[in-house]
């Protein structure tokens, strides 16, 4: 893994919030290897976010704004959903 995705993989896991820590956690381990370059960026926007705005974005009980209303965020609520 290089650099770059051992960084936001240690990003996910330590949101601060267990409950993101596990979620972005799992996502992350899963799904960084076959990232692009343009959804590795969408990630890092995504975790500069507060733990509160992204969990509630990604249980759906807001809508997000469209700065972080990524493909990526997409495959998170998904992912979130499968488990």
């Amino acid at each position: 893994m290089d650099d770059r995705r051992k960084r936001l993989l240690y990003l996910s896991q330590h949101r601060g919030m267990k409950e993101t820590d596990l979620l972005m956690g799992r996502f992350a381990q899963k799904n960084l290897e076959t990232m692009n370059d343009v959804e590795l960026n969408d990630l890092e926007l995504i975790l500069e976010e507060g733990d509160n705005d992204l969990l509630s974005w990604i249980m759906e009980h807001t809508e997000p704004p469209e700065r972080v209303n990524t493909l990526v965020l997409k495959m998170i609520i998904d992912f979130r959903k499968s488990l």
